[in-house]
């Protein structure tokens, strides 16, 4: 049979073009993709549940919905990548629920704490609720730890953290501030957690703005960030200052290939100190401060630089005191899981490491504390991807300024976040260094047989 051509007549050719065109926007559902998504609802919870709420208007099952929305596609990109959980995260969550079980048996007077909600916590919500749940972090290191390309993962949190930002400026110009144990939204002054939830989304979007290359997107990815930043110094306390600070001295000493690396090191030290100067010993920081307040900006933090409280501990040596005789009386392994917040009532010490001594001992908590020094050192000696480097800076540096000053290690997201990252960087570099060596042993093998007996070997 003789074939046949169809042609188009000029008045349809807009028409094919537009098509093509569209065609470019077509999203192709992968295992990845199914995976992005799972990722991007978790980070992204407190929206993808109140547009749930919004629907149906009722709170346990938008929860609900929300949850099963998560772990669904987190089991559909398993199913079908036919891949497994990586082991470190399973280990990491049944080590964790051991512990509990544990602690359960040795300390029975900690059931309230754990089981009964309202008994011990001022949050009134039970421990085992607050850890576990997505709003913790500890349950997203089966979904970080399973990204193997450093690039899928940026891109994915990168979109999810705009759109976090883009609800958090929704929630400032409304008067409203999200808070992380309010039902939906609350309206206050100011919110702690605001003010820390800005973080990611401003690091992360200034991190977009200097590695791009188009001028639209450097706008949005500048003026997002900027806007985070504003949220930070109206809504945060002097802890989020301390993440900034933090996270400029890893990332010039880490994040940034320099040519002459050992100079500039030590030009940032100079440049620290000279600011730390400064900072103790003018009066810069009250400058800034009515520079800010000039400006209508009001906080917290900014309260305390013009009234001079700025170096305030807030009560945190009262707090430190009694950490100091819960650590001696706790013994060579402490007083259990979580158990801080029991002898606290519901509070905790305001620093990681004398929680970390106080649940686990003098003894226990230094090798905890080890181990997680020598996973940081290991980090940067191992990983050489300059995504999963400057990830992991903004999760740490958010993390540990805030666990210096406040929140529980436990139930931080920031914490959690930056462990699955490590976690997922280190084991994938491992794999491509591994494969690597293969290929160049592969290689010189060829050479040789083929340079001494005339034998090409095929790849």
């Amino acid at each position: 049979m003789r074939g046949f051509q169809i042609r188009v007549k000029p008045q349809f050719t807009f028409e094919l073009k537009l098509i093509k065109y569209l065609r470019r926007f077509q999203i192709r559902i992968t295992p990845q993709t199914i995976l992005d998504f799972s990722l991007i609802c978790y980070i992204c919870w407190n929206v993808v549940r109140v547009v749930i709420y919004r629907l149906i208007r009722m709170e346990n099952l938008a929860y609900g919905i929300t949850y099963f929305l998560i772990y669904a596609l987190l089991a559909i990109y398993l199913v079908w990548s036919r891949r497994k959980l990586t082991k470190e995260s399973v280990m990491i969550l049944l080590g964790m629920a051991a512990y509990l079980w544990i602690t359960c048996l040795l300390h029975p007077e900690y059931h309230a704490l754990f089981f009964e909600e309202g008994k011990i916590t001022l949050s009134d919500q039970i421990i085992t609720k607050q850890i576990f749940t997505f709003t913790s972090g500890v349950s997203i290191l089966p979904i970080i730890c399973l990204y193997k390309r450093s690039d899928d993962f940026m891109r994915t949190v990168t979109f999810a953290y705009f759109v976090k930002a883009l609800f958090s400026i929704m929630l400032h110009l409304t008067g409203n501030f999200e808070t992380m144990r309010s039902s939906i939204t609350s309206s206050d002054s100011y919110s702690m957690s605001m003010g820390y939830a800005s973080l990611i989304p401003m690091l992360i979007m200034g991190y977009g703005f200097i590695r791009s290359t188009d001028v639209a997107q450097r706008i949005v990815y500048l003026v997002t960030a900027v806007a985070m930043l504003w949220m930070v110094l109206i809504s945060g306390t002097r802890g989020a200052i301390l993440c900034i600070i933090i996270f400029g001295f890893m990332y010039l000493m880490y994040g940034i290939n320099y040519q002459f690396k050992t100079l500039a090191k030590f030009g940032i030290l100079a440049a620290a100190l000279l600011l730390a100067y400064l900072c103790l010993y003018s009066t810069l920081l009250y400058d800034i401060g009515t520079f800010l307040s000039n400006l209508g900006i009001t906080s917290r933090s900014i309260n305390a630089l013009l009234n001079g409280e700025i170096s305030n501990d807030n009560g945190r040596s009262g707090l430190q005191e009694k950490a100091l005789s819960l650590i001696a009386e706790g013994g060579p392994f402490g007083t259990g899981f979580c158990s801080s917040r029991y002898h606290y009532a519901g509070a905790y010490p305001h620093n990681i490491f004398l929680e970390i001594l106080i649940d686990m001992g003098y003894v226990g908590g230094s090798i905890f504390i080890l181990l997680l020094a020598i996973g940081v050192i290991r980090f940067f000696v191992t990983v050489k991807d300059y995504h999963w480097r400057v990830l992991f800076i903004i999760f740490f540096s958010c993390a540990a300024g805030r666990l210096m000053v406040s929140s529980s290690f436990w139930m931080e997201p920031f914490f959690w976040q930056a462990v699955a990252i490590g976690i997922a960087a280190v084991k994938w570099q491992k794999n491509d260094d591994i494969a690597d060596n293969r290929l160049q042993l592969s290689s010189f093998i060829n050479k040789i047989s083929e340079k001494y007996f005339g034998i090409t070997m095929q790849r």
